[in-house]
């Protein structure tokens, strides 16, 4: 006759009849999670009547019953604590004979397995084996093995070295461990170099700089490494960015690669002009232009030139069967554009190149929804609460539509003076938080602080400046010098050395007292003092800093 065997998953192994019951059945096991769910193996299907609160329960070391469910599938039965297990306390789940299958033949022989629930912090080997519980986070973390991390909850709080990701559709950063002097915020999935954590906060390394970032917005992977990293290749410098939670990459080509990287070798860097090898031995140092260079500069290129670049680059994008391109030489919204971006630029000192790089990132070369529909090219108060685009029935009223293509190009660089590219913002009596240099930037300066979530939207938006650049005769490429401040609080002089403008060092709002700063093609006449691109809408006229105060970096 057929015997019923029991199997529990994890250390629990029963069989009935004939074989004893393995002697690690009785071991206490220990560390467990509050929530944890025994799934119970048996050799035949169980008669599901027989699985009851008398057969199969768990009690507590009082005696008392602990309330449970079952999910019974077959032969296998799961026993659920209906609220968690009370931390640091040891329980007894128990299977007696009366459960049975469908023939009725019952389990031969009782089992009893003694478990023990995890106080709150719980140490861990590298290879995930809790090593012992702690009510407080430095009991764990004087416990901690090599390589080991430390799990509050069943969530990884602490680790020796690792990955940082971001798992909150935006996760704010911090200047300070106390949560205070929000900086930014970072898309989902960005890895982070894990630097130090606690119990309270993360602390990890973006940007060149020291952030910290609330655990509940991000998830630590122990003893990963980073996978995104620089490459150079016969198209330029490649970015290739990893993503740990789909385990899946996506590149972008960014520009010229610099000299001192090897091509087809990986480099790795956190804000990519510092570079690395795969040894971690440091490699050089150098800035991609046209992520830095000042909006305000002029370009070289007339209207018809911008126009004959869009063409072509249309023309390209029909041929290449995409859908979304179809008939993309007549439908663009960015078919004549030149002439617009030129007279703006002109008018109100935003670089014309810049604006269109601008529009293809947002717009998808003139032919996205809101391009076509609502003459947004730029994806402007497209957010994510009023991000629908209704093509058959277009809400005129709707903030994001525009009468024109002209109008919506107006309204950008309106905003982006108003928000983005006015120092004025530094002084103490502002309230606006968005200004952090003039230029696309990072997550440490300039318009990427607070323009997108995305930490490398400065350097894919630059890459596009870069390709039209290129394509039109590379005129523009590191035409100018650019630097930063050293120091807080640097003034900018006139002519007549009077103050023009601040780098305010606003510890509110920003907590890094470095600028972008491009310098003019006209040397200063001034001993100390080198002479830079004003960043004023409404003033074209070469403003003076202290060379004290200016590094001037290279550029790639």
């Amino acid at each position: 006759m057929k015997q019923l065997l029991l199997y529990c998953i994890l250390t629990i192994t029963f069989f009935l009849g004939a074989p004893t019951i393995l002697a690690a059945l009785n071991d206490e096991a220990l560390n467990v999670s509050p929530t944890k769910e025994w799934t119970i193996t048996f050799s035949d299907v169980v008669k599901q009547s027989t699985v009851n609160d008398q057969s199969i329960y768990v009690t507590n070391a009082a005696g008392g019953t602990v309330d449970v469910t079952y999910d019974i599938n077959g032969n296998t039965v799961i026993v659920t604590p209906v609220t968690p297990y009370e931390r640091g306390a040891t329980y007894t789940l128990s299977i007696t004979e009366s459960v049975t299958n469908e023939m009725d033949l019952p389990l031969q022989q009782p089992v009893d397995k003694p478990f023990t629930i995890a106080l709150p912090f719980v140490a861990a080997s590298a290879d995930g084996e809790a090593i012992a519980s702690f009510t407080t986070f430095a009991e764990a973390k004087a416990a901690l093995p090599e390589n080991g991390f430390i799990t509050e909850n069943d969530r990884v709080i602490h680790m020796t070295k690792g990955v940082v990701v971001t798992t909150s559709l935006t996760t704010l950063i911090y200047g300070h461990e106390t949560m205070r002097k929000e900086y930014a915020g970072v898309t989902r999935h960005t890895e982070l170099l894990y630097v130090d954590s606690t119990d309270k906060y993360v602390k990890v390394l973006h940007a060149g700089e020291h952030f910290y970032v609330k655990h509940s917005d991000v998830k630590l992977l122990p003893n990963e490494s980073l996978k995104s990293y620089y490459v150079s290749g016969n198209s330029g410098l490649g970015h290739v960015l990893y993503n740990h939670v789909t385990n899946t990459s996506s590149s972008y080509i960014i520009g010229k690669a610099p000299s001192f990287l090897t091509k087809g070798k990986a480099y790795y860097s956190t804000d990519g002009h510092h570079f690395y090898d795969s040894e971690g031995t440091f490699v050089g140092e150098s800035y991609n232009y046209f992520q830095y260079v000042s909006p305000r500069v002029t370009s070289s290129y007339s209207a018809k030139d911008i126009d004959a670049f869009i063409m072509r680059e249309l023309e390209a994008k029909e041929k290449s069967g995409v859908k979304r391109y179809e008939h993309a030489t007549t439908k663009s919204a960015l078919i004549g554009f030149g002439k617009t971006l030129k007279q703006v630029e002109q008018e109100k000192r935003v670089n014309a190149l810049l604006l269109l790089s601008l529009a293809i990132h947002e717009g998808d070369y003139g032919m996205s929804c809101h391009a076509l529909h609502y003459n947004n090219t730029f994806g402007f108060n497209v957010t994510d609460t009023n991000d629908a685009c209704d093509r058959a029935n277009v809400d005129t009223s709707n903030k994001k539509y525009y009468a024109s293509i002209a109008d919506n190009v107006h309204a950008v660089v309106d905003s982006l003076h108003e928000r983005y590219l006015n120092p004025a913002h530094l002084q103490p009596n502002s309230t606006n938080i968005q200004y952090n240099g003039a230029a696309f930037g990072d997550k440490l300066v300039g318009m990427n602080v607070r323009y997108a979530t995305d930490p490398y939207w400065g350097a894919k938006t630059a890459a596009h400046m870069y390709k039209i650049d290129q394509a039109l005769g590379g005129k523009d490429y590191k035409a100018y010098d650019v630097g930063f401040t050293t120091k807080h609080d640097v003034t900018l002089y006139n002519e007549n050395m009077a103050s023009v403008y601040t780098y305010a060092y606003r510890e509110d709002t920003k907590r890094f007292g470095i600028m972008p700063i491009t310098l003019s093609k006209t040397p200063s006449t001034k001993d100390g003092y080198v002479r830079v691109v004003s960043e004023l809408m409404n003033d074209s006229e070469d403003v003076y800093i202290e060379s004290d105060y200016v590094r001037i970096v290279p550029t790639h």
